[in-house]
């Protein structure tokens, strides 16, 4: 009797010592598959913390947004000036003049990036992100070259997404045309995507613009089939998407 009262004893003595104990080998295992779900979750809803926007819209305005960024730091990046929201891209001939490599002239303009997002075209993207309902009318003036553009995208991109193809097309086509103009053998869908965009955007060079608001006017505006060559673009853009 005694003998199995010291056992029952004992087994208890375990069994609270294994249950007061965390088990480290679950609490792990439930730690990474928490953070795993936390991945997938961020990963799902990122598109979803732009206030106003359905997702799709979200998806679009993005998009468009990356593509305006890096049309305007393309610019500035070259010297070209964004004075108070300026269109007129005024090349800096001092910085031009002064400073031929390109290189150099890169880490002049970075040093005046901060003061130029303040009071240049950048600062639209600011002004912009806390405007939904203007980014809504943005994105429908955007919506059929989209659906072109991301066509071309789903059909050539490998290991990225389509909006990230034509982002890179355009990274590689502004090299391009910097250093020896657009043409590149090696990608025949270069040239025409960094054209549609460069054309598409050229008449604001021409322009100046008091306010965000007259920049905003030009962009809903830039992207309407209202004119012979823009039609064209358009119908380039067309057949790559159906090649």
């Amino acid at each position: 009797m005694v003998k199995f009262i010291n056992y029952l004893m004992l087994c208890g003595a375990l069994l609270f010592f294994y249950c007061s104990e965390p088990n480290k080998m679950v609490s792990d295992k439930n730690q990474s598959l928490n953070k795993s779900l936390s991945s997938q979750i961020t990963a799902d809803n990122e598109l979803d913390d732009i206030v106003g926007l359905t997702r799709d819209e979200a998806k679009k305005y993005r998009f468009l947004k990356n593509i305006f960024f890096k049309i305007f730091s393309e610019l500035e990046y070259h010297g070209y000036n964004f004075d108070v929201c300026s269109g007129e891209f005024g090349y800096d001939q001092e910085i031009g003049n002064l400073e031929p490599d390109l290189e150099k002239r890169k880490q002049i303009n970075k040093a005046r990036a901060d003061e130029r997002r303040q009071k240049g075209c950048l600062s639209f993207l600011d002004w912009l992100a806390t405007k939904p309902e203007k980014q809504k009318r943005l994105v429908a003036s955007f919506d059929f070259a989209y659906e072109l553009l991301n066509k071309i995208g789903e059909k050539h991109a490998v290991d990225k997404t389509s909006e990230q193809y034509i982002i890179d097309l355009l990274n590689v086509g502004y090299k391009n045309y910097w250093e020896k103009g657009c043409g590149d053998s090696s990608n025949t869908l270069i040239c025409p995507i960094f054209w549609f965009f460069r054309e598409i955007i050229q008449p604001f060079n021409n322009s100046y613009y008091d306010n965000h608001e007259q920049m905003f006017d030009f962009f809903e505006k830039a992207f309407l089939l209202d004119s012979v060559l823009k039609k064209q673009h358009y119908k380039i853009l067309k057949e790559l998407s159906e090649k």
